[in-house]
């Protein structure tokens, strides 16, 4: 019984001992393999290092990282991905194409509320997806080239599905709601009145009603 336990203890030392050879060779190996990296990398400071750390490699692709953020610049060191956190510590991931544009970004704004802006060529904002702050409902916009808000489609404060389609001027044409009691759609004309509206009546009888421009009903079918 005492040698059984005798060879079992000595197995366990031997086993201990392996492994601790094996650590400290893994150990060396680590130390070995961030001190050769430092050496052949484009000048890597020490990890105290106040100043950028730029890492690159022999295509001329770098990366430089700061204490705020990540710049990853390509081959003709544009710059073309970064994330990094403005003044106010909001994160920010910029994407940018060959020419140093940016064409996509994705960030928090001063709500918290998170924002998704997609750029034409030309630095304009054509598509940008987002969450309202006051009800955490979802909403995408469709611009045009001018940056003026074209479509908009999102939940409302009623929790409904809804698309609003608008002029060149910002305001409202038209708008379809997909109401729980049947869907329902007006147009506008550039003053703002109700010139078509076609839906559920309150009378619960789907119509159509075709006004003036003071807003008068000149025609509805079926009647209310």
């Amino acid at each position: 019984m005492e040698q059984s336990l005798v060879r079992q203890l000595t197995l366990r030392v031997a086993q201990l001992e392996s492994k601790g050879r094996r650590d400290r060779m893994l150990a060396l190996c680590a130390v070995l393999l961030l001190a050769s990296t430092a050496q052949v990398g484009s000048g890597v400071p020490p990890p105290n290092a106040s100043g950028p750390v730029t890492v690159s490699d022999g295509s001329g692709a770098s990366a430089i990282l700061t204490a705020t953020g990540l710049a990853i610049r390509d081959t003709n060191n544009r710059t073309r991905l970064r994330v990094w956190l403005d003044e106010k510590s909001r994160p920010s991931v910029d994407f940018s194409d060959g020419s140093g544009t940016l064409r996509q970004t994705l960030f928090l704004a001063e709500d918290n509320s998170p924002i998704i802006r997609q750029v034409d060529s030309k630095g304009k904002t054509r598509a940008e997806m987002y969450l309202a702050s006051d009800t955490q409902n979802p909403q995408l916009n469709l611009l045009d080239a001018n940056e003026s808000k074209r479509v908009a489609l999102f939940q409302g404060s009623a929790k409904l599905g809804e698309v609003n389609v608008f002029g060149s001027d910002g305001k409202q044409r038209a708008a379809l709601v997909g109401d729980d009691n049947g869907p329902y759609m007006v147009m506008k004309d550039q003053n703002q009145t109700v010139r078509v509206a076609i839906g559920v009546y309150t009378s619960g009888k789907i119509g159509m009603d075709v006004r003036n421009s003071a807003g008068t009903t000149i025609w509805s079918s079926p009647t209310q």
